[in-house]
């Protein structure tokens, strides 16, 4: 009997809300629908970011071997500045000048060394190249840098084990003076600019690509590389391009300053912009620019490297009159993160300027009486380094 009577109960129930249409729900009530994300979007790219960091080692697997590759490069900001230092491993390696009151054409020669990172032992020379030497990188014990004069620049490989020393022209023109002004290292190619083109190649010479052929007139100048993204000045219309496989646009217009001015430091560009007397910066599409660091009328930048969170630069003070002082160079520091602004050395001169773990190599008297020297940032110590 009980049965019985819950089945009539439950029979009714049914009966009752087959009886309710959608009219009868109340129109100020809230229907939700639950989101639903699928949690991968084919036909949505995702954006990958490479970067170029300082000198730590990278290791690349050889697919040949199997064998991994340990690699060491320089940042963009050291680049532009002609890459005079690297740090590799345990060790730096620097350009630096020995004095020869007999050599008549330059009045010494040039010395690639290396001493221990934390500055202990001795100083060693690895080779003596002659010319300055700039824009190294090491990959697999071998030193890729560029060297030469007005006669011509040249693209070298320096193996460190054997002491052997080659020239990487197989695949350039056999034109007379060759001018490899620019090297840089992503994603195993040589990204390198020669007479105005840019190429790219693997270290052994193999798979070699021209980039950008020399557009009319003076051709481009390579001035940095993040992951994808290749940047070079056009001479013709003195426009600064950003290349990248998404294609090729103008960042930066009517830019007539020094390319050592041109630093890429964290998916953006860092420039001097001397008719406006200040360093900006701007992103890769060239559409956001700000202003950084605004100079006072007789203040002017001479050189900058921003790398760390910092931008490091060489300012000229012009006198304001005659009763003012001469003229000075003087480095500062300033802090992207938080504005500050340190003076690291006043009345100097400087010329290229590495900064690899807080620490500055740049020359003094390059064109007289070079001298390298070495400031610790954190002690504001200054050594010279023979």
């Amino acid at each position: 009997m009980k049965k019985i009577f819950l089945f009539s109960i439950i029979l009714v129930a049914l009966m009752l809300y087959s009886c309710v249409s959608d009219d009868n729900i109340p129109q100020n009530e809230v229907v939700s629908v639950p989101d639903i994300t699928p949690e991968i979007v084919q036909d949505e790219k995702e954006e990958v970011h490479y970067e170029i960091v300082d000198n730590p080692p990278v290791p690349e697997e050889n697919k040949s071997d199997n064998k991994q590759v340990e690699y060491y490069v320089n940042s963009n900001g050291n680049l532009i500045n002609n890459a005079s230092a690297l740090l590799c491993g345990d060790y730096i390696y620097y350009d630096t000048f020995v004095v020869d009151p007999t050599d008549e054409f330059m009045g010494g020669h040039h010395r690639i060394c290396k001493i221990k990172s934390d500055f202990t032992g001795e100083t060693e020379t690895v080779f003596e190249p002659y010319f300055a030497t700039i824009d190294m990188f090491m990959y697999d014990n071998k030193l890729y840098y560029s060297s030469g004069s007005g006669g011509g620049r040249h693209l070298l490989e320096f193996d460190t084990q054997t002491g052997n020393e080659i020239l990487l022209h197989d695949n350039l023109p056999e034109d007379t003076n060759i001018f490899v002004n620019s090297i840089y290292f992503a994603h195993g190619f040589m990204i390198y600019e020669c007479n105005g083109k840019i190429y790219r190649m693997k270290p052994d010479q193999t798979e070699f690509e021209v980039l950008l052929d020399a557009p009319e007139d003076w051709g481009v100048s390579l001035v940095g590389a993040e992951g994808e993204n290749i940047f070079y000045y056009k001479y013709s219309d003195h426009t600064v391009h950003c290349m990248s496989s998404l294609g090729d646009n103008v960042i930066i217009s009517d830019y007539s300053d020094d390319l050592n001015y041109i630093n890429i430091y964290d998916r953006r560009v860092y420039y001097y912009d001397s008719p406006e007397n200040r360093i900006v910066s701007c992103d890769f599409d060239g559409l956001e620019t700000r202003t950084v660091i605004q100079f006072e009328e007789h203040q002017t930048c001479r050189r900058i490297n921003v790398t760390d969170g910092y931008i490091y630069y060489a300012m000229l003070v012009s006198p304001a009159s005659e009763n003012d002082p001469a003229e000075t160079i003087s480095l500062y520091e300033y802090n992207l993160n938080g504005g500050e602004t340190r003076l690291i050395i006043s009345e100097g001169s400087i010329y290229g300027m590495s900064v690899i773990n807080r620490k500055i190599y740049f020359f003094e008297n390059y064109y007289d009486a070079p001298v390298f020297c070495l400031i610790d940032v954190e002690s504001l110590e200054k050594s010279v380094l023979k």
